[in-house]
């Protein structure tokens, strides 16, 4: 009676151990999905960046060459 009173304890605490593992292993696999998920993230917010920048230098260019345009057509006088 002792015996496998003992030996029912081992084997819930064998399945608690193994459940205990899975929970483990599915919130190991969730984290290295959230950092994939931050990874990606990051990287889109450089591009989003490096974009911003792109459109900054290209505003700047815009406006030089409208000053330029601007003293172009200053030249001219209508009749």
């Amino acid at each position: 009676m002792y015996t496998d009173e003992v030996a029912t304890n081992i084997a819930q605490t064998t399945t608690g151990v193994q459940d205990a593992n899975s929970l483990i292993a599915q919130m190991s696999s969730a984290s290295s999905d959230i950092a994939q998920d931050i990874t990606n993230v990051d990287n889109v917010t450089s591009e989003l960046r490096q974009g911003g920048e792109l459109v900054q230098e290209r505003a700047l260019e815009l406006a030089h060459l409208s000053e330029q345009l601007k003293m172009l057509v200053g030249q001219f006088k209508v009749r």
